[in-house]
């Protein structure tokens, strides 16, 4: 596979988005981000349900006291010892039964553990010995164990109002198990399904962490969650039946334990045709396909992230980013899928710097440091948070992977340009000029650089020769007539700059 073939996006029907050069007021050069909304949380005085203050914090330390006890880790193992899944739980019921969420019996590949074991929070293991109930729909999973604990607040099976103040046994890695302040409101994106947004302040719930309401009860299960430091986990609301009548089901041992969720969906033809509508351009369509193929692999990261690509495509940004957190929260060593998400959240931030695509591009590059496409998102990043060094570093990275990738250099260019290594910038822009001559962002760069040395004349014969290899780029156009424009070549200075006004149209209106 040729270096360019390796950092293409994930889909042929998307676009990329190249980072737009304009020459600014004071003649230095700016990019130009895309339009977009930045989603926030209501503020704290508009949260339904108990208090948020001196009284909430009292609530929260007696709430703690009751029902910490009551939260468990458990863990599943193969036949020789590996530990194929973790999570949290939370005992709901005499006689140890717990409640947890359905996959810690599903690791990858539908593999079905030998065994499960456990620890209370005050640090006694116990083992697992079987199955009570189990819901493939909600991933709900209620186990046995051979332990003796406290038990937290009834179940409450139901939705909850459009959106309540929660609170979320959650794991901080700075301060151990903590019960975290939180807010729900129902998911109404494609991602949805019924299940619940979780958004806080103090840390990353796990996936199995019990949600309380003000009064103990558990009305929710963690079944997803986003590795960001602003961070979000999904929930799907109680579904089991209530303690009393769990408590007397039959108990299914581990091993005649059946998964419930088919296996790999890249041998489903269904998933191979909605791949191949999308790479027709017939991206409605596959979008409907992969909708319900969800429904067949609710646990199925590549088939959230495509849906998450389609979504991008037919611009349902908040869509797009749902699916894209989605497919991260289930299979976060995949790197493409936090480029993904990166792209996704720079749509919905809208300006530059947005700390979920920074991150989010970071978190791929530090799963994949290989992967070149990664670094070149954690440059583009840097350059929208205006971190010169940072973008340089990345971008350097990036061609020492793929040196056979012109966007490289000319980002590695932009970022040594920018914080003021111009001959180095240099070297790197007319390498990428030379992998590829039809790169105008590239030339509008390096005329820059050369205009500064009073180079104009070789400045001009770059543009020039850019106007022909990428004549619809405006800023090529724009920057060739200025430029003429300040060697005394009027009229050519015209007929550039009306170039320019033809594509851009009414954005050309306040440009002289």
């Amino acid at each position: 596979m040729r270096a360019e073939e390796a950092v293409e996006p994930l889909l042929p029907s998307m676009s990329e988005d190249v980072p737009q050069v304009e020459e600014g007021p004071d003649g230095g050069l700016m990019e130009v981000g895309p339009d977009g909304t930045l989603w926030d949380l209501l503020p704290e005085d508009e949260l339904p349900g108990f208090g948020f203050g001196e009284e909430k914090d009292s609530d929260l330390t007696k709430l703690a006291l009751t029902v910490a006890a009551s939260v468990v880790s458990l863990r599943a193992w193969d036949g020789t010892g590996r530990e194929v899944a973790s999570r949290c739980g939370v005992v709901i019921g005499e006689g140890g039964l717990i409640l947890t969420e359905i996959t810690l019996l599903q690791g990858g590949g539908g593999v079905v553990p030998d065994y499960v074991s456990g620890v209370t929070g005050d640090g006694k293991a116990f083992r697992v010995a079987g199955v009570v109930h189990a819901d493939a729909d909600s991933g709900m999973l209620v186990l046995r164990a051979s332990l003796a604990a406290p038990v937290a607040g009834m179940l409450k099976p139901g939705a909850l109002p459009a959106q309540a103040a929660v609170r979320v046994m959650a794991l901080n890695p700075a301060k151990g198990l903590v019960l975290a302040d939180a807010l729900a409101r129902p998911d109404s994106s494609l991602a949805g399904a019924g299940t619940l947004e979780i958004t806080g302040t103090d840390s990353a719930a796990a996936i199995g962490s019990p949600v309380f309401d003000g009064s103990g009860r558990v009305v929710a299960v963690v079944t997803h969650r986003v590795s960001l430091s602003r961070w979000m986990a999904y929930a799907q609301p109680v579904t089991a039946p209530d303690a009393a009548s769990l408590a007397g089901r039959k108990t299914v041992p581990l091993a005649k334990w059946k998964p419930v969720y088919p296996g790999d969906p890249g041998k489903d033809p269904r998933f191979l045709e909605a791949f191949r509508l999308l790479g027709e351009r017939k991206t409605a369509a596959g979008a409907r396909a992969l909708l319900k193929l969800t429904t067949r692999y609710p646990r199925s990261a590549a088939v959230w992230s495509l849906l998450g690509a389609a979504a991008t495509a037919l611009g349902a940004r908040e869509d797009a980013l749902a699916c894209q957190r989605r497919a991260v929260s289930l299979d976060p060593a995949v790197s493409v899928y936090w480029r993904q998400l990166a792209e996704a959240a720079r749509r919905v931030e809208g300006k530059p710097g947005g700390a979920d695509s920074m991150e989010a591009n970071a978190q791929a590059a530090a799963e994949q440091p290989g992967d070149a496409a990664a670094w070149i998102g954690v440059a583009e990043g840097a350059i929208r948070g205006g971190d010169w060094a940072r973008g340089a570093e990345a971008a350097q990275r990036a061609v020492q992977l793929a040196p056979a990738y012109a966007r490289g250099f000319r980002l590695l260019g932009y970022c040594l340009q920018r914080g003021g290594r111009v001959k180095e910038a240099e070297v790197a822009l007319r390498e990428g000029l030379r992998l590829d001559g039809a790169d105008g962002q590239s030339a509008v760069l390096l005329a820059g650089i050369l205009e500064t040395r009073q180079l104009t004349e070789e400045a001009l014969v770059l543009l020039r020769r850019a106007t022909v290899r990428d004549s619809g780029n405006a800023a090529v156009w724009l920057k060739y007539a200025r430029l003429l424009k300040r060697a005394g070549r009027g009229g050519e200075a015209d007929t550039a700059f009306q170039r320019y006004r033809a594509i851009e149209g009414e954005r050309a209106g306040a440009v002289k």
